[in-house]
């Protein structure tokens, strides 16, 4: 059981123009990282890679990643808070963007290094 959310994209600019924004990201962050049980290496990987998407999105976007992370942190397992917390301290030490040329390229490189990063570790295994 694999959740696949099609275009992270769309989400964000829903969720951005929402009140709700920050229960629709609990529940889709929650979704992402609990799927992650039934999930092979490379789905995990696929994992990593969409929930740094999402958050280096909702950074350059603005949102509090501190806030959201504290009132999405219950009911993760433990790997999973400390996953979280890392790539949200990560986001966190990224600079925030005016530009859409500017946040494409941080958010390609936040991406990528999180996608790299997973896939190195599952090769070690």
């Amino acid at each position: 059981m694999l959740v696949c959310v099609t275009s992270f994209s769309q989400f964000l600019f829903n969720i951005s123009n929402s009140k709700s924004k920050n229960m629709k990201f609990k529940i889709l962050l929650l979704l992402l990282l609990s799927s992650s049980v039934f999930a092979n290496e490379a789905d995990e990987c696929k994992i990593v890679e969409e929930t740094a998407d999402m958050i280096i999105q909702m950074r350059q976007g603005g949102i509090d990643l501190k806030k959201v992370f504290d009132d999405t942190k219950d009911g993760l397992m433990e790997h999973q808070v400390q996953l979280l917390e890392d790539m949200i301290a990560d986001a966190l030490s990224k600079p925030v963007y005016v530009t859409m040329l500017g946040q494409q390229k941080v958010i390609n490189e936040f991406v990528t290094g999180w996608k790299k990063s997973c896939l190195k570790s599952n090769n070690g295994k």
